[in-house]
């Protein structure tokens, strides 16, 4: 799975980071979901998206007024419309203006488009007030480029959904050389109708979509979408399933043939938002699952009880999980198995958490998050990102019942296929990655050998 698109390559939740993770051989991409003013879902890890996006030195350039729950550090989704986040590019954290440097480019007349990187400046009182409603201006323009950008006519294909079936976001090619690479559609914050048109249409195998609802309860109480929400008699999560289901998406459980033609995960930190979506739909549903389930206060110890388990298993059918909760040191006999395979292991290495036969025995898929290749990113233990990844796709050798024999060395000459050959009984199911070709590369090696 594509963490938030090939967010090692262009800014997460972008047209680009989307369109890469496609091309580099994704099965699913994720979408982390918040909702737009006018309640359209856009791809954002949170509401908040004055870390991602460029949206402080727009504000000012534009003299947007923000809603009160906006300030000089923090920008959210829900006080602003589509027409305006479509203005907006999405960033890598930490390239970001705050609103003084914003001020400032505004001041010099430096209205480019480009963040200013000057991590000294500091930060002071929103140069906006919140009193105002957004301008108008521009944004109609916006929304016509972003009509334009969205079909390439030239390829041609059937109608999906008012649109051809061959979505190829012609405008978020590379900007020539020199150019400021902001100013390429690339970098534009997808909606998630967008990143499914761009499923729909890609080459090959079905590409899932793997949504994950932010804040489900923060959005349905906020104090600008609620009355909107009230008055379209929907939620969050009702706005998110209609969308689905136009596009023929959560319209059966895993593995039938409806979820084949159009792959989908529908996950969540809230278990009552979970819940009220598995009385509407019968598509699978993840609960990502970190110390606390939050909306019950539910602790990691207590939900992955066995008992704990059986009980998200009503409502779920499968598990997200933080990769560093699934993996402990290796103890000398797994260590033992995997470096006389030649594999990943040996001493310092890593090897599955028992939680994880817990999870698998409880009849829940496990998905892992999040892996990096990148040095700064490895756990203690790992010398490189195929030391996480390959002990939880071989579990079923590590782990209490998993019908491997971790206290035996393999006999000499022993194919390195053997160690792996029921890692499908106790191992996750996928995995979370921002560079997916790289993971494929690493998928491929082990997990995809008979």
């Amino acid at each position: 799975m594509a963490y938030r698109g090939a967010s090692a390559a262009f800014p997460e939740h972008s047209v680009g980071a989307y369109r890469a993770a496609m091309e580099q051989g994704a099965q699913f991409v994720e979408c982390d979901v918040v909702l737009t003013k006018d309640l359209v879902p856009i791809c954002r890890h949170e509401s908040n998206i004055a870390d991602t996006t460029n949206v402080l030195l727009g504000a000012h350039r534009h003299g947007w007024g923000l809603g009160a729950s906006s300030n000089g550090t923090q920008v959210f989704a829900a006080d602003l419309t589509l027409a305006q986040i479509k203005q907006l590019r999405a960033v890598f954290p930490g390239t970001v203006p705050t609103a003084a440097t914003a001020a400032q480019a505004g001041a010099d007349g430096e209205a480019k488009g480009q963040c200013d990187m000057d991590a000294a400046a500091g930060s002071c009182a929103a140069p906006w007030s919140g009193a105002a409603e957004p301008k108008a201006a521009g944004e109609g323009a916006a929304v016509a480029r972003a009509e334009t950008c969205k079909w390439d006519g030239a390829t041609g294909g059937a109608a999906v959904g008012g649109g051809p079936a061959a979505y190829t976001p012609a405008c978020s090619e590379s900007v020539p050389s020199g150019a400021d690479e902001l100013a390429s559609p690339a970098y534009e914050v997808a909606t998630l109708e967008e990143l499914i048109w761009m499923s729909m249409a890609s080459r090959g195998p079905a590409v899932g979509v793997a949504l994950h609802i932010q804040a489900a309860a923060w959005h349905n109480a906020h104090p600008v979408l609620q009355p909107r929400l009230a008055a379209a008699s929907t939620t969050f999560e009702d706005i998110l399933l209609q969308l689905l289901n136009k596009y023929g998406y959560a319209a059966g459980p895993y593995g039938s043939e409806a979820w084949r033609q159009r792959p989908t995960y529908i996950m969540a930190f809230e278990a009552k938002s979970l819940q009220y979506l598995a009385q509407r739909t019968n598509a699978p549903l993840t609960l990502v699952l970190g110390p606390t389930i939050p909306d019950t206060g539910e602790t990691w110890d207590s939900a992955t009880s066995e008992e704990g388990l059986r009980r998200i298993a009503t409502y779920a059918q499968s598990l997200a999980v933080a990769r560093q909760s699934l993996l402990v040191p290796a103890g000398p006999a797994v260590a033992a198995v995997a470096e006389a395979a030649g594999e990943a292991g040996g001493d310092g290495g890593l090897a599955a958490s028992p939680v994880l036969a817990r999870m698998r025995q409880a009849g829940l898929q496990v998905f892992a998050s999040v892996f990096k290749p990148a040095a700064g990113h490895l756990l203690p233990g790992a010398a490189s990102w195929e030391q996480e990844i390959v002990p939880l796709l071989t579990a079923g050798e590590q782990l209490p019942g998993g019908g491997g024999d971790a206290e035996a060395a393999p006999a000499e000459g022993q194919e390195q296929k053997l160690l792996f050959s029921q890692r499908h009984a106790l191992g996750i199911d996928g995995l979370f990655a921002d560079s997916p070709g790289m993971l494929k590369q690493v998928y491929d090696k082990y997990a995809c050998r008979d």
